[in-house]
C-alpha cells in the first residue's frame, strides 16, 4: 500500500501562535487516499468551512509498504483564507 493515512487540518487566527486541529481525514473514510499494488497515488480532499482571515495548514502522514513499511510526517506551508 502507498498513500496518505491521515491528514489533520489545522487553523489559527492571525493574532495567535497556536494551531488548532479542526478536521481529520482518514484513509478509512476516504479510500482514495491509499492504493494497493501501486508505486504512487494521487488524491485530494476538500474543506469548505474556512473562516476569512484565518490561517490554515495540514499535517500529512504518508505511508508506504513493501515487505516492511515506513511513515513520514509533513507539515504544509500555511495559507490565509480570503476575508
Amino acid at each position: 500500500m502507498v498513500g496518505v493515512k491521515t491528514i489533520i487540518l489545522q487553523e489559527k487566527a492571525s493574532l495567535t501562535d497556536e494551531w488548532s486541529a479542526i478536521k481529520t481525514y482518514s484513509y478509512l473514510d476516504y479510500s482514495n487516499m491509499m492504493r494497493e499494488d501501486a508505486v504512487v497515488t494521487n488524491s485530494n480532499v476538500t474543506y469548505t468551512s474556512a473562516v476569512g482571515g484565518y490561517y490554515y495548514r495540514a499535517k500529512v502522514y504518508f505511508y508506504a509498504e513493501n515487505g516492511g513499511y515506513d511513515t513520514r510526517e509533513l507539515i504544509t506551508s500555511s495559507v490565509q483564507a480570503k476575508p
